[in-house]
């Protein structure tokens, strides 16, 4: 079968194939999970009516993000559908076609064809334990200019 799975891998191949959550970090999520599910608000919190955030989620979105030392407004916060939604959004909002985007050698292969789908030049670099190569972007910023 050539459908995606992540069933019957051979152990010596990594497969990029399937991106699922990640499972390990199940134990840290639940317990919110189950506080949030026993919440007599619980039903508000399903509801679509507000695509901008509800002025709490956008307080804890802003609260949260100020631990990470990211200042900002409320109304400098935008709730989004899911990560590939936010990322269209500012693809779309920050490039231009043509505009040529660095990315580690191996990356999000949704975030790829979302790029190529903006007709956006991805320019792999290949990275160690510490992150991209500086002297590889830099070699490719020499050779036309990388916009993001």
């Amino acid at each position: 079968s050539i459908t995606i799975s992540s069933d019957q891998v051979p152990d010596h191949v990594i497969d990029f194939g399937l991106v699922s959550s990640f499972d390990e970090c199940n134990e840290m999520i639940t317990p919110f999970i189950q506080a949030v599910s026993q919440n007599h608000a619980t039903n508000g919190l399903l509801s679509y009516r507000e695509p901008l955030g509800t002025t709490y989620q956008l307080t804890i979105a802003k609260n949260w993000l100020n631990t990470q030392g990211v200042y900002a407004s409320r109304e400098q916060i935008a709730i989004v559908s899911g990560v590939q939604n936010g990322l269209a959004i500012t693809l779309a909002a920050l490039f231009s076609p043509g505009d040529r985007l660095a990315v580690d050698r191996y990356t999000y292969s949704n975030f790829i064809e979302l790029a190529h789908l903006y007709h956006m030049e991805i320019v792999p670099i290949d990275f160690d334990a510490e992150g991209m190569l500086p002297e590889l972007l830099e070699q490719e910023c020499r050779k036309k200019e990388i916009h993001g």
